[in-house]
Formats: structure tokens, sequence, C-alpha cells
């Protein structure tokens, strides 16, 4: 039987998108035993991890099977889409499955990246993910997101991990810049260390939602992270992103 815990870390707002999308994963798996543990603050990688101590915590009294996150501002929009996650976590092989979520803003940029840089990754477009991608796949190099996020909670990788975001300041070209690794990507790579099999997807629409929303299922935006593409010296990466 799946034992689903709902990890839902929330800003101070109170506001939940996914809201809808959790009643209907109930009324949907009358059978199953989903729980929801809600962590609520402004420091974001601490209600992460209280969520994912929690989970833990459940794992110990064999109480879960499978883990979730879900961000406040994500809502998935199909009637059916946890039997969608768990459907293409199973098609993979997947012990982390992730929903790919578009950045908000309009330039059609996802959160999704191949790990071309420590610290500028080479991040995929609505176009790639559409155009030259499968529904669902992986890559040894892959980075994704947590917004919505399905986890196998059966192996004893989900004891060594956290979540953290590191930053820095450096002078470059003759001015400062900031840089961050944000904890979804820092997640990522010690999920790969570990073996982990990981994969993205696009089988289930997310919205992502700020002033405005920003959907996962159609093309917009720009064709490629030219940013990145500038500032990779690789011409064989940046040649393999753009496929």
């Amino acid at each position: 039987m799946i034992k689903l815990l709902i990890a839902l870390p929330t800003s101070h707002t109170g506001q939940c998108a996914a809201a809808q999308a959790i009643i209907r994963a109930h009324v949907a798996h009358p059978d199953w035993q989903i729980e929801e543990f809600e962590s609520v603050g402004s420091l974001l990688t601490a209600g992460f991890n209280r969520a994912w101590a929690y989970a833990l915590n459940m794992r110990e009294r064999g109480e879960i099977t499978h883990f979730l996150m879900l961000h406040d501002d994500i809502r998935p929009r199909e009637e059916n889409w946890l039997d969608l996650l768990f459907a293409e976590m199973e098609s993979a092989n997947a012990q982390v499955l992730s929903s790919i979520v578009p950045i908000k803003d309009n330039r059609g940029l996802t959160s999704t990246a191949l790990d071309t840089d420590p610290w500028r990754p080479m991040r995929f477009t609505m176009h790639q993910i559409h155009e030259s991608r499968p529904v669902t796949w992986t890559d040894e190099r892959l980075l994704f997101n947590t917004g919505c996020m399905l986890v196998d909670f059966s192996g004893d990788w989900v004891t060594q991990v956290c979540f953290t975001i590191t930053d820095r300041i450096v002078f470059e070209k003759g001015e400062w810049k900031a840089y961050v690794q944000p904890e979804d990507w820092d997640f990522s790579r010690q999920c790969r260390d570990l073996g982990v099999r990981i994969a993205v997807t696009r089988a289930v629409t997310i919205e992502h939602f700020g002033g405005s929303f920003w959907p996962s299922d159609m093309v917009w935006g720009e064709e490629a992270d030219f940013s990145n593409l500038m500032f990779s010296h690789n011409k064989q990466v940046a040649a393999a992103a753009k496929r």
C-alpha cells in the first residue's frame, strides 16, 4: 500500500496553489495513506529540511513509502496528476522524479539544467523541453527542481541528504557579481553522488504562480539559455544543450 507524505513548504502568506490538487489526490485514492505536513517559514531550506526530517521519522516507524514535495506556488493541472507521477516514476525506474517547472519570468527558462558549470549550469527552455526531449528523461549531468518532486523513500540514501543553499560574491571583469547554488541543484548533486536514479518529466502540467502564472505544457519564451551558452567555453556542451 502507498503511504505518502505530501510536504508543503510555505511562506507566511498561508496560500497554497496546490490545495485543490491535494483534495483530488485524496478523493482518487481513499485506499492510500496520505498525510500532509505544512512547514511554514521564510527560511527556505529550513522548511524543506523540517519536512524531510518529519518524513525520516515516519520512515523509522514504517509509516511512509513515498515523499512528495509541493511548493506553495506550484499547481499540478491534471485531474490524475498523482497517478501520472507514479506511472512515470515506475516507467523510468526512478527513485526521484521531478516535474519540470518554468521559471517565473517571460524568458521561458526552466530550473531543469545540465551541470555544465558549478555556478552557471545550462538551463533548459520550454522550447528544448518540448521539441528535443522525451516526456520523461534523465542525464548523468541532470539538475532538477523540487517544486513538484516525488521520492521513493525506501532506500537508505534518504538519510544521507539535506537541503542547503551556497552563495558567493566574486570580482569578475571589473565588477563584483553575486552567484548562488540553489537548494534544488545542490540536492540534485547529492543524489547523483549517491547513485540515486533520478529523472524529470513533463507528463504533469505545472502552473507556476506569481504575479501571473507560467505553464509547462507549451512552447514559449527564448529558444535557449543564451546567457549561459555565451558563458560556456565548451562548444560540445553548448551544442548538446541545443539538441
